[in-house]
């Protein structure tokens, strides 16, 4: 337990680092990002309230969640000097959204928001993103071609702007996409890796174990967060330096202590320079 707690305070002194401060937005991008960070922030306090009950299995779901606005934050920047085709696609799937509630509404017999300002293009709308809106906006490349998660990834972490943030002498951006959020994608999903009950085949009983650690789940979070201070930082032009210090200190002096901690992870140090 007390090794919990020391993991715990590590993840609020990040968690907090920019509260209280006002970051410049001065382009759309920005404010995407910014607006991105905020709502990880919740996500990444949220994480942290469900460990002391050890509801790692929710913990893990917001794992994942974190992981995308991670993911989508770093293909904005990375697109920050012609974001247009991007930013379009992001306001594009916002009226298809709008629409897609309005036909619910409608088919309910609920009250109806005004969409007469975008209700021209809902075919267009429904062509590019689906009937339901449920295609990401993200999910794109400048030619028009689909972008995976994976492929995401592999851009972000080959990228020399974010090495050596995402990719040091371990590629570990990666590496947590292949494992942890494999394994959070899992548990947010109904699969026999979110479960608390092993169950056998042969019939006998069933028996209840403990899917994740707290560790594991904190591990992720800590990590993840930390990369959306860093991008946030960036885009409002603020020095990363105190920050890369909190964060090294809770990295190797309180979760690096844990024994499960993955070695390539402990080798692959983040930058030591300003953003």
């Amino acid at each position: 337990m007390p090794e919990l707690i020391d993991q715990l305070e590590a993840c609020r002194a990040i968690g907090t680092y920019l509260d209280e401060r006002t970051l410049a937005a001065d382009t759309e991008v920005a404010q995407l990002v910014i607006a991105t960070y905020e709502r990880a922030s919740d996500t990444f306090a949220s994480m942290t309230c469900l460990m002391p009950p050890s509801y790692t299995v929710q913990g893990a779901m917001l794992a994942r969640s974190l992981f995308e606005d991670v993911a989508v934050s770093h293909w904005l920047v990375l697109n920050e000097e012609d974001p247009d085709w991007l930013l379009q696609r992001f306001f594009r799937h916002r009226a298809a959204m709008r629409l897609h509630e309005a036909r619910v509404r409608r088919s309910i017999g609920w009250d109806i928001p005004d969409v007469s300002d975008i209700s021209d293009d809902e075919d267009e709308l429904k062509t590019e993103f689906g009937l339901y809106a449920q295609r990401d906006w993200w999910g794109i490349r400048k030619d028009g071609t689909k972008l995976s998660m994976a492929a995401l990834v592999e851009i972000l972490t080959e990228t020399s702007r974010f090495q050596p943030r995402l990719k040091g002498e371990q590629p570990i951006f990666m590496q947590i996409y292949s494992s942890i959020h494999k394994l959070n994608t899992q548990c947010l999903h109904h699969t026999a890796v979110g479960l608390k009950l092993h169950l056998d085949s042969a019939g006998r009983a069933p028996v209840v174990y403990q899917p994740l650690s707290e560790f594991e789940v904190l591990f992720a979070g800590y990590w993840l967060h930390a990369q959306l201070i860093y991008l946030t930082l960036e885009v409002a032009g603020e020095d990363a330096r105190e920050f890369e210090s909190l964060f090294l200190h809770g990295l190797y002096n309180v979760l690096g202590r844990a024994s499960h901690l993955p070695e390539e992870l402990k080798r692959a140090r983040p930058p030591s320079r300003p953003v």
